[in-house]
């Protein structure tokens, strides 16, 4: 599914993982994921739940000024604002031993990081792509989000910015989606066999990856960007 993005409008579309059982009990974990924010409003990213819990697991989600990362019920707010319709890759990691809990913006040297007592992340919840109807807040308007390459490794290394996730990676027989439109081929993604063929027959040499459509290439499997990067403390960013 490299080629393929999924197009959330609002909450009326979104992705189900099918098969709940594939997420461990996780004490250490990255997730990233590539998002384009096509018009103003808040946004889900992801969000998984475990059975008896009232609030978000994990959960990454955004609005104009801010986005927010939920861990075991808790939300953090980070000052960052994405701009429209452009690619970003985001990053989340917990470290429960360490008590770490941090957010990365790809194709910067920029990590926010916060210090959290709490356990592991509990198995076979509820994963999502999206956002899902009851979600949606009756004031708010809801942003057209794009999202690429969503993927859950079970430990808090570097990894490269094609490299599929060991949990779950970006294959479609993982997930259940609410429409066809919801699913787009695009054959410029930057992890693309199109777009990796295309570069080929122009017989053009690969530059780092920074993230979607920001002026680079990228083979499918990487060695240039990574979800962990020195730490920078911040107050407020325009990206």
């Amino acid at each position: 599914m490299s080629d393929a993005k999924a197009v959330l409008q609002g909450c009326d579309d979104h992705w189900t993982l099918q098969e709940q059982g594939r997420i461990p009990v996780l004490f250490q974990t990255t997730v990233c994921v590539d998002v384009q924010v096509l018009s103003p409003g808040e946004w889900t990213a992801f969000s998984y739940v475990s059975a008896p819990a009232p609030r978000y697991e994990f959960a990454l989600q955004g609005d104009a000024n801010n986005l927010y990362a939920w861990l075991l019920g808790v939300r953090h707010q980070f000052t960052v604002q994405l701009t429209i319709r452009r690619w970003y890759q985001i990053c989340l990691q917990w470290d429960a031993p360490r008590k770490s809990f941090s957010l990365t913006i790809g194709g910067s040297s920029e990590v926010y990081q916060r210090t959290a007592i709490a356990r592991a992340i509990p198995p076979s919840g509820r994963l999502l792509l999206g956002c899902q109807p009851k979600e949606a807040s009756l004031a708010a308007k809801m942003a057209t989000v794009e999202l690429y390459l969503f993927r859950i490794w079970d430990d808090v290394g570097e990894h490269r910015a094609c490299e599929d996730g060991t949990v779950i990676g970006w294959d479609s027989r993982l997930w259940a989606i609410t429409r066809a439109q919801a699913r787009v081929q695009d054959y410029t993604l930057q992890c693309g066999l199109g777009h990796l063929r295309m570069k080929r027959n122009a017989g053009k040499a690969t530059t780092p990856y920074t993230s979607q459509g920001f002026a680079s290439t990228q083979e499918f499997v990487s060695t240039s960007s990574k979800c962990s990067v020195s730490i920078y403390r911040h107050t407020d960013n325009t990206i």
